[in-house]
């Protein structure tokens, strides 16, 4: 737009009239808005990928002490054969189950 605004004042000016000056302070708060609206969403797409990261970290800390307060009943489960497929099934059922309520 500034481009079509000094093509036409340097024409008006070789023609006779006055420099043709404009200002547009709708365009500039367009662009504060633009801007604005930008930091705002960058803000936002990082408190997003914290709480991501810090619902990934409760999973873990839940899935380890549902281990460790389970190992009992994981070792019977093995011990009557129960293969390790069957245990990580049961443990990925239950990272499911807290995880789904998390994210």
């Amino acid at each position: 737009l500034k481009v079509v605004t000094s093509f036409g004042s340097d024409v008006s000016l070789r023609v006779g009239f006055d420099r043709i000056e404009s200002t547009m302070p709708c365009i500039q708060a367009m662009s504060m808005r633009w801007a604005l609206s930008l930091m705002l969403s960058l803000l936002l797409d990082i408190i997003g990928a914290v709480l991501l990261f810090l619902s990934g970290v409760l999973v873990f800390a839940l899935l380890s002490v549902d281990v460790e307060r389970r190992a009992g009943e994981l070792g019977t489960l093995r011990l009557l054969g129960a293969r390790r497929r069957q245990l990580l099934a049961v443990l990925a059922t239950h990272a499911s189950a807290y995880a789904v309520p998390a994210t």
